[in-house]
């Protein structure tokens, strides 16, 4: 009996930490500094985090408890909003990342595996290691080229994308 309890008292507290997290995450985004038009709603946010969450339920063999975290914009090249990149974490450790689409209404790409970054912070990683890209100076978000097309640009303009990080897809 005291085992159930103390099991549904860490249920809580991961559903309570889970709503933790989906709200600073909006509070986040909300407060970006990127040119594109965003939407204000919560609950848009909360039914990001949960689409992403239930994506990755059908390869989650080993019922491990994930949870979104280190959510960026992603934006199109004309600048406006087109969908979020989503980390996945376990234990707080990176685990992927899901790309939901604005437009869809739906997860256009998602990676569930151990070591794997947010793309943006994949992004991020690689500009530190190419001195044709000012690190810090990198907008706050990922654009979006089409297809599976991602980058993101420092304020000079110049850019890191997916196929720098992935040379070989």
């Amino acid at each position: 009996m005291d085992k159930l309890k103390k099991e549904i008292k860490i249920n809580v507290y991961l559903r309570i930490l889970f709503l933790f997290i989906c709200i600073a995450t909006a509070s986040y985004i909300s407060t970006t500094n990127l040119n594109a038009k965003s939407n204000d709603n919560f609950s848009e946010y909360e039914s990001v985090c949960k689409e992403a969450l239930e994506t990755v339920q059908g390869i989650n063999n080993d019922n491990l408890k994930v949870y979104v975290g280190n959510i960026y914009n992603v934006i199109d090249t004309e600048g406006n909003l087109n969908g979020y990149s989503l980390g996945y974490f376990v234990d707080d450790e990176p685990y992927g990342y899901a790309i939901y689409n604005l437009t869809d209404k739906s997860i256009r790409e998602f990676v569930l595996q151990p070591g794997v970054k947010n793309i943006y912070e994949e992004l991020e990683d690689k500009a530190q290691n190419t001195e044709s890209v000012n690190e810090d100076e990198l907008i706050d978000g990922v654009v979006y080229d089409g297809g599976i097309g991602y980058s993101t640009y420092d304020f000079d303009g110049n850019k890191i994308d997916i196929n720098d990080i992935y040379p070989d897809e």
